[in-house]
């Protein structure tokens, strides 16, 4: 029967999920062990969180790198994506005044993180 073959497709696939989760504490993070790459993003101003559109608010993505970034396996590629132009807004040292609390920018880019 069809409907009982999709039906145990899903669930199959729902009870890898949970598995999988479970691999890692973090949620963010769960199947890192089978991808290539982990990709985060510098959103252009008007695209950031929608309460705070400041260069520290639109840091997330590498407040994530840098703060997650040595749990992930050393073959995972860790990525940012922003374009050209906000290149001056990205935080190169730690004193930087729009990095995100917490954060061990000077780590990250030595590799560290």
């Amino acid at each position: 029967d069809f409907n009982t073959e999709v039906d145990d497709f899903f669930n199959m696939e729902f009870e890898e999920e949970e598995w999988q989760e479970s691999l890692n504490k973090n949620p963010m993070m769960p199947w890192y062990e089978q991808v290539d790459a982990c990709v985060a993003t510098f959103p252009k101003l008007g695209n950031g969180p929608s309460d705070d559109d400041s260069v520290t608010g639109r840091l997330n993505g590498l407040k994530w790198l840098a703060t997650y970034g040595e749990m992930l396996p050393a073959g995972v590629e860790r990525i940012l994506v922003m374009d050209a132009t906000d290149l001056p807004e990205l935080p190169l040292t730690n004193d930087d005044s729009n990095l995100p609390h917490g954060v061990d920018v000077e780590a990250f880019w030595e590799g560290k993180g």
